[in-house]
């Protein structure tokens, strides 16, 4: 089903978020660049990739047609994503815009019943995806004042913007998850 592939490819996105985000972290602890506060970053990567192992299970969910399944893993995504935003809230917009896209995926979450009562949850998917969105382009732009200084950091700066793309882009994939769920395909 529509919502269900495109959750699965949101969860992809965000374990892929998270792992570049982790790489950015052990480059800069390799290198003992404590200025780019690695483990902050590795902690940051692990929630990211949290979230992203707890929306495949809400994929998984949604694939065989079972909301009460989905909301358990939906709340965990909601909680890996408030863990994000905490770590991470010394990057620009990047931790206020995943604590927002967090209460947003808990309030999806508190939506109980049937498949077909589950299009009440969309909308507060579509909202989510937007501050996931947000928080990409905060990380991206983040990377990019690293990169400036050259050396390690260009390279941890590398990671850290694919990381905003896999991001910006796992927005993307719930906002077609959300719409699609609100339009029961």
């Amino acid at each position: 089903s529509a919502d269900a592939d495109a959750m699965d490819a949101c969860a992809l996105l965000l374990l892929a978020a998270g792992d570049h985000t982790a790489s950015a972290a052990a480059v800069l602890g390799e290198n003992q660049c404590y200025e780019g506060r690695p483990l902050n970053l590795s902690a940051g990567g692990c929630a990211l990739g949290n979230a992203g192992s707890d929306a495949r299970a809400v994929a998984t969910a949604l694939m065989a047609r079972e909301w009460e399944d989905a909301v358990g893993p939906l709340f965990d995504c909601a909680g890996s994503l408030y863990r994000a935003s905490a770590i991470l809230a010394g990057i620009g917009d990047c931790g206020s815009a995943l604590r927002e896209a967090s209460v947003e995926i808990e309030d999806a979450s508190s939506v109980t019943g049937c498949i077909f009562l589950a299009a009440a949850a969309g909308p507060s998917l579509v909202s989510a995806s937007e501050y996931i969105r947000k928080a990409g382009g905060a990380l991206s732009l983040h990377s990019q004042r690293i990169a400036e200084s050259g050396g390690v950091y260009k390279e941890a700066g590398d990671h850290l913007f694919q990381a905003g793309v896999s991001l910006t882009e796992a927005g993307e994939a719930l906002e077609r998850s959300g719409t699609a769920l609100e339009n029961g395909q």
